[in-house]
């Protein structure tokens, strides 16, 4: 009998639980950052798709067939097992790719394309001079962050990780469910797909001759260096 009174009046007092706003915010917050997300990620992807096929499909059509990819993809995880694939993607696809890509993108960027070029661009867009009296101290704390700390901080997160790794488990932690050994090897494929875009398009574009005589590099395989 006390159990039920308690019971009855937890109830209560959820029932009469006055309105929250906060409650309301967070959640309004994290469907805008979700959106957000996902309008970058399809906008990237269409417009490298767009510009590849130099105008002979319209923007909306190929955003269409993405969407519907996308759309397609995704149904497997609205399933009843649909948690397990989650988890798997989850686990994978933005853990040792995003860490890998985005270290192979500060390096190229620093000690490739070059800091200090890439700072100039900033420089023009912005519509700075140069003669600022931050400008220096910007430049220089840019510089040491993309050419030494930033990508020290990822090689670090990204040994760790792998040190760290341990086959995927899901549900209670006293008696998990443990992926089989295929699972797994599904999950690092999913890693190592967007990852191995990088060596496969440079390995396209030196055989295409895109590497111009004077070192640096062209667009489309031309002689003629980027100015």
């Amino acid at each position: 009998v006390q159990a039920g009174t308690q019971q009855n009046g937890v109830q209560q007092e959820e029932g009469d639980r006055p309105f929250s706003l906060r409650a309301v915010l967070f959640f309004l917050m994290l469907l805008s950052l979700g959106l957000g997300t996902q309008f970058s990620i399809m906008e990237t992807i269409t417009r490298i798709v767009v510009d590849a096929l130099e105008g002979r499909a319209s923007h909306r059509l190929v955003l269409s067939c993405s969407c519907s990819f996308m759309l397609v993809a995704g149904l497997a995880m609205a399933t009843q097992g649909g948690m397990y694939v989650l988890q798997l993607m989850d686990s994978h696809a933005g853990t040792f790719s995003a860490l890998l890509t985005g270290l192979v993108e500060v390096l190229a960027i620093s000690w490739i394309y070059g800091v200090d070029r890439f700072l100039e661009d900033i420089r023009r867009m912005i519509g700075w001079s140069g003669r600022e009296r931050f400008y220096r101290a910007h430049a220089v704390y840019w510089s040491v962050m993309w050419r030494l700390v930033t990508p020290a901080l990822l090689l670090i997160i990204l040994v760790a990780s792998a040190v760290g790794y341990r086959p995927m488990t899901y549900g209670d932690s006293a008696d998990p469910y443990t992926y089989p050994g295929w699972a797994n090897a599904l999950g690092w494929v999913v890693s190592g797909v967007s990852v191995l875009c990088i060596p496969v398009v440079m390995c396209v574009k030196l055989l295409q001759g895109g590497h111009s005589k004077e070192g640096r590099w062209v667009e489309g395989g031309g002689r003629k260096g980027r100015e």
